[in-house]
């Protein structure tokens, strides 16, 4: 500061390091103890700042943190209860019903379908569509028809539009966003179903119902087959 005839530097205290400093330049000379007190409270002031901004930035996480713990816990309630009636359901038709309305209404996709093998394991048959989805039961598809159904077949991994193409074509249908989960039995998995994802993501719920979905056709399709050999 060349243009300072007499300066003063005063740091801005702090632990481990000073903030800052102050750079004075008196007209006359006047006690330093003052310019002191003025850096002292300067310092004091930001140490003060600095932690109100802390506070309030962990506040907003905790907050945002508890808004997500709400909404699991909203979540698994609902799944629960989705639980009760699927333990009382006989009819595999019943079964996909309510697990791809359950998605639709309690786990908040926009969509959601699911397509069954036929007894030949060759063709995928709709059983049930929700969020608007339009005729889901006609349609009859080859398993290479919709490549995105095949690769989840094939592998027994979920697949999404990160892993293909943005839309799905599905009957009349396009699906953005969307997500194809295998509903796996103990032996085979039975066929799948596919969901468009709003912002949040649910797919740790999505897998808990498809899952349980697909040990339940398990149950079913055994039952059934027992009845027709009585």
């Amino acid at each position: 500061v060349p243009q300072f005839q007499s300066p003063i530097i005063l740091p801005i205290k702090a632990k481990p390091q000073a903030l800052g400093f102050i750079v004075l330049d008196p007209e006359e000379s006047a006690e330093l103890e003052m310019y002191q007190f003025v850096a002292e409270f300067m310092g004091m002031m930001l140490r003060i700042s600095k932690l109100h901004f802390k506070v309030e930035a962990q506040k907003k996480e905790l907050d945002e943190m508890t808004a997500i713990l709400f909404r699991q816990n909203n979540i698994l309630s609902s799944l629960y209860h989705v639980e009760l009636d699927l333990m009382r359901v006989t009819d595999p038709i019943d079964l996909c019903r309510i697990v791809t309305e359950a998605f639709v209404h309690d786990l908040e996709t926009r969509t959601a379908a699911i397509f069954l093998k036929d007894e030949s394991g060759t063709q995928l048959r709709g059983i049930w569509g929700s969020g608007g989805l339009k005729d889901i039961p006609t349609l009859r598809l080859s398993l290479d028809d919709v490549k995105p159904f095949h690769q989840c077949l094939d592998t027994g991994r979920i697949v999404s539009h990160s892993d293909s193409t943005a839309n799905l074509k599905v009957g009349e249908n396009t699906l953005d966003n969307w997500m194809v989960m295998g509903l796996k039995g103990r032996e085979k998995t039975h066929g799948v179903i596919v969901a468009e994802l709003d912002i949040d993501d649910v797919t740790d719920s999505m897998s808990i119902l498809a899952n349980y979905c697909g040990i339940m056709l398990d149950t079913l399709f055994l039952e059934q087959k027992a009845a027709i050999q009585r």
